[in-house]
């Protein structure tokens, strides 16, 4: 998996589909929180919190959230879906150059 770069000052749109794992259909669970920490090298600062936020529904089961930033180094995105007692949690990772 190649890790995506973005420039500073470039808006990052991240965007989440929610879909039942028995149906595949999409849908709305309780709530989709975001979660952006930028990863230090050094290991008594390991990551600060950017974003911890809920994510903007855009239709059934699609969720975005638009984030711009001009501090440059690399990043860790959490997606976490929680319906009841079920939580998904989805990461990846991107660079700001």
């Amino acid at each position: 998996m190649s890790i995506k770069e973005f420039y500073n000052g470039e808006t990052v749109v991240f965007s989440s589909e929610i879909r039942s794992t028995s149906t595949n259909e999409l849908f709305d669970p309780t709530s989709v929180e975001l979660k952006i920490t930028k990863l230090r090298r050094i290991a008594s600062d390991l990551f600060i919190e950017k974003v911890n936020d809920v994510m903007d529904n855009v239709s059934v089961g699609i969720y975005s959230y638009n984030w711009t930033s001009d501090d440059t180094g690399s990043y860790e995105v959490v997606f976490k879906a929680t319906d009841g007692t079920l939580i998904t949690i989805e990461k990846l990772k991107f660079k700001i150059k």
